[in-house]
């Protein structure tokens, strides 16, 4: 009786020991205590070192750069906005223009505003940017060009799912309205 206890309870300790090693990490909350050099207090009795970490790049310095392409043809401006990763080079960046133009998205087409030399009353320029702020709404035609593009494609993916909801709910009655017939049928 005995021998059997103790085959269980070795069966048990080896199916906990091939579970344990399945995980060989652990997900723990702590608090930083320093940052150079790194070490985090996971709690009082355990501080980890940066040896012992993995960070994710949300914690660590990264950058990106983003380009905004602006063409303008018949007064109009369109825009298409680019994200890259590290800076690019000049020459990255005109290498990566001709290579991609065919396939870049530009937004729709906003009228450009045409501007002219005239000296102006401080006063009366004031009035009348917190005027045009008020109307438009606050950036530069490129950032409102692009909002507009961001718009646009929101409605369509709206659209395209709302689509896709009536496919499926005409799909399911077609379905049960089948499977009604094919109830009846038998009597």
């Amino acid at each position: 009786m005995t021998d059997c206890k103790e085959l269980v309870e070795g069966i048990k300790r080896a199916a906990l020991d091939a579970v344990a090693s399945a995980n060989p990490a652990g997900v723990m909350f702590g608090t930083v205590v320093s940052a150079s050099p790194l070490s985090v207090s996971v709690d009082p009795k355990m501080t980890l070192k940066a040896a012992q970490l993995v960070l994710t790049r949300n914690v660590t310095n990264f950058t990106t750069t983003v380009g905004i392409y602006e063409r303008i043809y018949n007064g109009r401006m369109e825009t298409c906005k680019i994200t890259f990763g590290a800076e690019p080079k000049d020459y990255e960046v005109y290498a990566f223009l001709l290579e991609n133009w065919s396939r870049l998205r530009f937004s729709p087409p906003v009228r450009q505003a045409t501007q002219y030399e005239k000296r102006q009353n401080p006063k009366r320029m004031q009035r009348e940017i917190q005027k045009s702020l008020e109307s438009r709404g606050v950036g530069t035609k490129a950032q409102q060009a692009l909002k507009l593009q961001q718009e646009e494609g929101k409605l369509a993916r709206k659209q395209k799912s709302r689509e896709q909801r009536e496919v499926e709910k005409n799909q399911q009655f077609a379905l049960r309205m089948q499977k009604k017939k094919e109830k009846h049928k038998g009597h």
